[in-house]
């Protein structure tokens, strides 16, 4: 009889240190709960039963990193909008039985603590350059238009001074805030270098940008304009 009840005894210990969620210090617990920032879109998902995923980050700051990473699970009670940026608390709870994908946590939305517009998703088109340093650009017709490409999925842009082509990263730092740089150009020399300088020299002067109908407007952190552009259609 002894023997029995040792064994069972055995069994529950065994079956709850298997299901119960455990902490850095591997101390267990039935449930935590996390800061995630939900990305404003979502990515082809290579699990099991999904055709999309969620991009996440476990933080507890201001703004997300650019440390984005699949997420294979769904979030019980998200009402998600394509186009923003949510910081949500969250309910991590262990799963009765094992999901398709090999999941073994169930997440539920406790707290919507933030939803913002993702401004930088309308970044990604073709622009070409209006203004620089509030100068008119006057192109002469064997020069190339001075263009700008953002691409907002691998944080990366490229184009063209009108002599140089360019290339290099940016990162959104916050709504209307950007960083862009670093940015590496070819090194041809053309009869006139001033649009070439000044396009190069002012990327790591901008800090925050704006779009008002088809205008972009790229500024330092005193809110001076660098640069104007518009999309190219």
């Amino acid at each position: 009889m002894n023997g029995r009840i040792s064994s069972i005894i055995m069994t529950l210990v065994y079956l709850c240190s298997c299901t119960a969620l455990r902490n850095e210090n591997n101390e267990s617990f039935e449930y935590r709960t996390d800061l995630i920032w939900v990305n404003s879109y979502k990515i082809p998902c290579a699990s099991v039963g999904k055709s999309d995923c969620f991009l996440t980050q476990v933080s507890e700051m201001n703004t997300p990193s650019e440390q984005w990473r699949p997420f294979y699970n769904d979030i019980n009670n998200f009402d998600f909008t394509p186009g923003y940026l949510y910081l949500l608390k969250v309910r991590i709870d262990f799963k009765d039985s094992i999901a398709a994908n090999g999941n073994f946590y169930k997440y539920t939305l406790m707290e919507e603590v933030s939803k913002s517009k993702d401004y930088s998703l309308w970044l990604d088109q073709k622009w070409r350059f209006v203004t620089i340093d509030s100068d008119n650009i006057a192109m002469n017709q064997e020069e190339d238009i001075p263009t700008l490409q953002f691409n907002s999925t691998d944080y990366v842009i490229s184009g063209t001074t009108g002599c140089n082509n360019f290339s290099g990263t940016f990162r959104p730092t916050y709504i209307n805030k950007i960083k862009i740089g670093p940015v590496v150009a070819t090194r041809k020399m053309c009869p006139d270098m001033a649009h070439d300088n000044a396009i190069l020299s002012n990327f790591p002067e901008v800090s925050e940008y704006s779009i008002h109908g088809d205008t972009l407007r790229l500024r330092n952190s005193n809110g001076k304009s660098l640069m104007t552009l518009l999309p190219i259609k």
